[in-house]
């Protein structure tokens, strides 16, 4: 983690991150932060910056020294359903996925599946290593590990509104041509609210 200077004339603040949208949301000090808990920080220093807000979201992993690792942007939040998954938690959750069922992925990106009828669920593209494991197994892993990494993923699964997620294998290369194309960096984003990327995924998937 990278360790906050607090000796140098920067002031730390921090809003929840279940409270960031409120109108006036708490702001806590350093003294008042917890371990593993999302915040969003807010500086004040003594060369003019005032109440600034960062965009990341942060956690402290250590209190002891003040320690902070960067789990994600503002913008980066996945919340078609009401969720707030950050991409961090769907990173973890994939490689949990990967270990029950020993497998590897090059890479992998999560649309929403709206199915107001029958049940929500994950689109996941995923671009598999080598093999492929069974689908319905994988797809049960990645369900359980979501749950465990985000709490409104585990109210909205036990209530049935969350299904299994949709596991979509795509062909070798298929990011790193959808990318090019489409990003600057050429880096892909894991989580993507966009039902648009859902016809296109799969006319690249097809063709590619």
């Amino acid at each position: 983690g990278m360790e906050l200077i607090c000796n140098q004339g920067i002031f730390y603040e921090f809003i929840a991150l279940e409270n960031y949208t409120v109108k006036k949301p708490e702001r806590i000090s350093l003294n008042e932060v917890e371990k593993n808990k999302q915040y969003v920080m807010i500086i004040s220093n003594v060369s003019g910056l005032w109440a600034y807000r960062i965009n990341d979201i942060v956690s402290f992993i250590s209190i002891e020294p003040y320690r902070i690792i960067v789990n994600g942007r503002m913008e980066d939040i996945f919340s078609p359903f009401g969720e707030h998954l950050l991409p961090i938690q769907a990173e973890r959750a994939m490689a949990k996925a990967c270990y029950q069922t020993n497998t590897s992925i090059v890479d992998f990106c999560i649309l929403p599946g709206f199915d107001h009828q029958n049940g929500h669920r994950y689109l996941c593209y995923i671009e598999f290593d080598n093999s492929i494991p069974g689908k319905e197994l994988f797809a049960q892993g990645l369900h359980n590990a979501l749950s465990i990494e985000n709490n409104n993923y585990e109210e909205f699964k036990r209530a049935g509104i969350f299904l299994l997620p949709k596991i979509i294998p795509v062909k070798k290369g298929f990011f790193k041509e959808y990318n090019k194309s489409n990003t600057i960096q050429q880096k892909n984003r894991h989580l993507v609210n966009d039902i648009k990327l859902i016809d296109t995924f799969n006319s690249i998937n097809e063709n590619h």
